[in-house]
């Protein structure tokens, strides 16, 4: 709900409008009698804003609900009605101003004073005892009741905690649950090598006899190749010119006679 202030704050806005407004459109004594009648409103009812205060909330809200339609109805008539511009504002004020004025709360809040609230405290709120005023009986022995006695006495307030006893417990506390993850990281960790240690010796093996047999291979077709000296030739090639013929048996090519 809307305080009712807003409400009256509206109203005097939309009486300066209306009345500023009024002087630039053509026949505008609509809009200052509706300046005249929301000035009035507003300063007659019984608000914070109100002067005169005269008039109930209740009975102010009925006012302007009923003001809003008549204003708005008005420019029917021919004889009072304005231009379009000034149809415009009353229109939109009319409606402003109704639909305020129905969300608008007539409750009055009542505020205590203030030195209510010094007065009232545990003392205050406590009934009063009628027996204590009164007194043991007159001639009456009065014996003492130990049950009774434990029951009034004041209980003993609880023992304030220090702040470093709650921070030594917050930190074992941590501690411990850190632990705890510890312990459960190391053993879904030692399950984990657990599980794929076969296969990862495996996989070793594999990798040592393929490095073995690639080592071999090299070997071989290392020691398979040329020697690499001079008289080596391939088969079928023909000898240099120049050089020993097989059949001359290493000496020089005979003497014909």
């Amino acid at each position: 709900m809307v305080p009712f202030w807003i409400l009256q704050l509206a109203e005097l806005l939309a009486a300066v409008a209306l009345a500023d407004l009024s002087l630039h459109v053509d026949r505008g004594g609509l809009l200052v009698a509706g300046t005249a009648v929301f000035a009035l409103l507003a300063i007659t009812a019984d608000g914070p804003l109100g002067l005169i205060r005269v008039v109930p909330r209740r009975l102010h809200v009925c006012a302007v609900c009923v003001v809003a339609i008549v204003l708005a109805l008005a420019p029917i008539v021919p004889q009072i009605r304005p231009d379009a511009s000034g149809i415009i504002i009353i229109e939109f004020g009319a409606v402003g101003l109704f639909r305020l004025a129905t969300l608008t709360s007539t409750v009055v809040t009542v505020r205590a004073p203030r030195g209510s609230a010094r007065a009232s405290g545990p003392a205050a709120n406590q009934p009063a005892d009628p027996t204590a005023a009164l007194g043991p009986a007159s001639g009456s022995t009065s014996t003492a009741d130990p049950s009774a006695g434990a029951v009034a006495a004041p209980r003993s307030a609880p023992e304030p905690v220090s702040t470093t006893e709650t921070a030594g417990r917050w930190i074992s506390r941590q501690a411990s649950a850190a632990a705890q993850h510890a312990s459960i990281a190391a053993e879904a960790a030692a399950l984990t090598a657990e599980k794929h240690a076969p296969a990862a010796k495996a996989q070793a093996g594999r990798a040592v006899r393929s490095a073995g047999r690639l080592t071999g291979r090299l070997s071989r077709s290392i020691g398979a190749g040329p020697s690499g000296g001079p008289s080596a030739r391939p088969p079928g090639a023909a000898p240099a010119a120049g050089g020993p013929s097989e059949s001359t048996d290493g000496r020089g090519p005979e003497d014909p006679k």
